[in-house]
């Protein structure tokens, strides 16, 4: 409990108790835990509601008082029953946990120190944790001006129980979870050490891989890992990255048209398994002053929105570069930016177009395209020429300058030509697929399955040139 200048609350489900942060170490110092234990049994005798503590080295402590005064005055107060017994103030520690079972304190460690987990009584024994159970042990450590983190120790096979059924349905072919629980396996010892900083390795969110616990598990998905315990994806002898997402669309996507590093193994490959799945096809609209509002939101201010196209793609289709226009300026979001910028529910994969918001023509370099009722002209700008009351002017290819509201900007012709939106103040996105594209599409690995395809089919499809070792 963090020492505050005000009441600590009552804990949940406490019988009424309140713990302060201010403590009594009785006696000395202890070389190993069970010195301590045996000091605190027998001095338990004369004094009740003593608790081990760990606090560079262990101790025994008695108290969780609220204030400096409180403790001051229950020291006077057993001093003068139990004069023989030693009492020293212990140190305010806003980085120690105190471990409390309703009223009474179990045990109270520093966390700078070392973590203290606790362990089954029993094998099979589940550990219950706020509204679920874990297999393994856990710990809880806290870091300064941090809330505690509490940590579930276990083993990679076990960890993947709790793993399967967050990421793929428990009831879906055996096949198809054992293909996710090798993807699975990979992705967790590649990402080892991933929150190292925060004293563990994997978080249980999709910044690693969503984990449950075993109040998650179901027997399918747990006879997948069985089934292939221990089994990794190589690509030339070593295991790979098994980077996955819910369904590609129909094809999915080489790693640098992502992200960044070109990876050897993570290649677009044809994925007609994924098609007629759920979220092979979506589409979402906008308003402009929607996305006014989530560009505001994001600290992206370029203005009442003029207008979106994409300009760059890849060779298989994924937006590399979309271009939000504004009246005051332009924001360009590569690759997957977009999508979490507007949502990643909402725009769920970078393979899309977009109706109603403007578009890029590509053209000429040195060309300047003018657009009017008759249609689209292209136009040499060394050939341009403007004539006035002075007279004509033949315009040259170099730059060009342009008056406008904003003032003089100097202007350098291009090879794309922008057009606005079409001013209804609606735009579409429609498009393929669920996720990054990158890796095995879960869908489709359902839909292999299905046909009868095994799991190393499945993923040897998914990941090229791998094997399962």
């Amino acid at each position: 409990t963090k020492a505050v200048g005000e009441t600590i609350g009552t804990p949940a489900g406490s019988s009424g108790a309140y713990f302060g942060p201010y403590h009594l170490q009785v006696g000395p110092d202890f070389g190993t835990y069970l010195e301590m234990r045996q000091f605190l049994d027998q001095t338990s005798l004369q004094l009740q509601d003593l608790f081990p503590a760990y606090d560079d080295g262990w101790k025994v402590y008695v108290g969780a008082y609220q204030s400096e005064a409180e403790r001051i005055a229950k020291k006077a107060e057993i001093e003068s029953v139990l004069p023989q017994i030693s009492l020293m103030p212990a140190p305010v520690n806003d980085k120690a946990i105190m471990i409390v079972d309703n009223t009474s304190i179990f045990m109270y460690y520093d966390t700078s120190d070392t973590v203290f987990a606790l362990l089954p009584q029993a094998e099979g024994d589940l550990i219950g944790f706020e509204s679920r159970k874990y297999r393994g042990a856990i710990g809880v450590q806290r870091f300064a001006d941090s809330d505690p983190t509490v940590i579930n120790y276990i083993g990679v096979e076990p960890y993947l129980y709790g793993v399967l059924p967050r990421e793929m349905s428990g009831e879906w072919p055996l096949e198809a979870l054992k293909a996710q629980a090798v993807a699975a396996r990979n992705y967790a010892y590649a990402s080892l050490g991933k929150h190292s900083k925060w004293g563990f390795d994997l978080c249980n969110l999709q910044d690693c891989q969503v984990y449950g616990g075993a109040s998650v598990e179901r027997p399918r998905s747990n006879d997948a890992v069985d089934e292939t315990w221990g089994k990794l994806l190589v690509y030339d002898n070593k295991p790979i990255t098994a980077f996955f997402h819910s369904n590609s669309g129909g094809r999915t996507e080489n790693s640098e048209y992502v992200w960044s590093a070109v990876t050897p193994y993570l290649k677009s490959v044809e994925d007609p398994y994924s098609l007629g799945q759920p979220s092979a096809t979506w589409s979402k609209t906008y308003t402009t002053v929607q996305i006014d509002d989530i560009l505001k939101s994001k600290n992206i201010n370029i203005g009442p929105l003029i207008g979106i196209y994409v300009t760059k793609v890849s060779p298989n289709g994924r937006a590399l570069e979309t271009v939000f226009v504004g009246r005051d300026g332009d924001y360009v979001a590569s690759k997957e930016k977009a999508r979490y910028i507007l949502g990643t529910y909402d725009i769920r994969s970078s393979w899309y177009t977009i109706e109603g918001g403007g578009s890029a023509v590509p053209g000429t370099s040195g060309e300047l395209t003018l657009e009017s009722a008759g249609g689209k002209t292209a136009v040499p700008v060394d050939r341009l020429v403007v004539e006035g009351a002075g007279g004509q002017v033949t315009l040259g290819s170099s730059e060009m300058t342009l008056l406008s509201a904003s003032g003089v900007t100097a202007f350098k012709p291009t090879n794309t030509v922008v057009t606005s939106g079409s001013g209804s103040g609606t735009i579409v996105f429609k498009g393929y697929g669920f996720g990054h594209g990158v890796g095995m599409s879960q869908w489709g690995a359902k839909a292999m399955a299905d046909l009868g395809m095994s799991y190393e089919q499945i993923l040897t499809h998914y990941y090229v040139n791998t094997r399962i070792q």
